[in-house]
């Protein structure tokens, strides 16, 4: 049976993210591959995270410490499908900066696991993992249509072959105290409220691209005028 506050707290925070999801360009090809790659620098740490909070739990709890440490080799190299999706559509990952935005993201993570124990984790895993079910089709519908398979593994695997993982970590929150409970409600609100910051900066650089290509146009064409 899952937690109903968590519940709440999990179909809240995928709710604010609507407005970023909708109107963000999946079609733009720059756009996408922006996307791609923050989420890779974020996605790099998941087996790290796991086998961090998977030793912090504590003797006794083996439901909690087994199955982090199982989620580790479920998450092995998905990192490398979004390379893959990226070399695909032209890049290279180096060609991306990681956003100061991504780096909080995931070093809260390492700080919410020490601070307050192993729960913290759960609060990302549920986000990340119901982002991708209630999100990852949509997201995948674009940029499959725009870019086809080859460049739209990522969002596949972790729309389509992991949709258990969701149900998984909902288990493992039944029957916890209240103080394990809001420790779990906390990282899920953060890793929303930090997810969307990463969303609207994307947003923000791909208007100032867009900015930017307009004036060399428009450069381009008053020079020819001149001439």
């Amino acid at each position: 049976m899952k937690t109903p506050d968590i519940v709440v707290e999990y179909n809240r925070a995928l709710s604010n993210l609507d407005p970023l999801i909708a109107s963000y360009p999946w079609e733009n090809k720059e756009a996408y591959a922006q996307w791609l790659a923050q989420s890779y620098y974020f996605v790099r740490h998941s087996t790290r995270l796991l086998g961090v909070a998977s030793g912090a739990t504590p003797l006794g709890n083996d439901a909690l410490h087994l199955r982090m440490a199982k989620h580790i080799s479920e998450e092995f190299a998905h990192d490398r499908l979004a390379l893959k999706d990226l070399d695909n559509l032209g890049y290279k990952i180096t060609q991306f900066e990681e956003l100061e935005e991504t780096k909080i993201f995931y070093r809260n993570q390492y700080y919410g696991i020490e601070k307050f124990g192993p729960y913290y984790l759960m609060g990302y895993i549920l986000f990340l993992e119901g982002l991708a079910i209630s999100k990852g089709p949509d997201i995948f519908k674009k940029a499959n249509g725009a870019f086809g398979k080859g460049a739209t593994k990522f969002v596949f695997v972790h729309t389509e072959e992991d949709v258990d993982h969701i149900e998984k970590a909902f288990e493992q929150t039944e029957g916890l105290s209240a103080d394990e409970q809001e420790i779990i409600i906390e990282s899920l609100r953060m890793s929303q409220r930090i997810y969307s910051f990463i969303m609207a900066k994307l947003m923000e650089k791909q208007r100032a691209t867009q900015i930017y290509k307009g004036a060399k146009v428009e450069g381009k064409l008053n020079q020819a005028q001149a001439n």
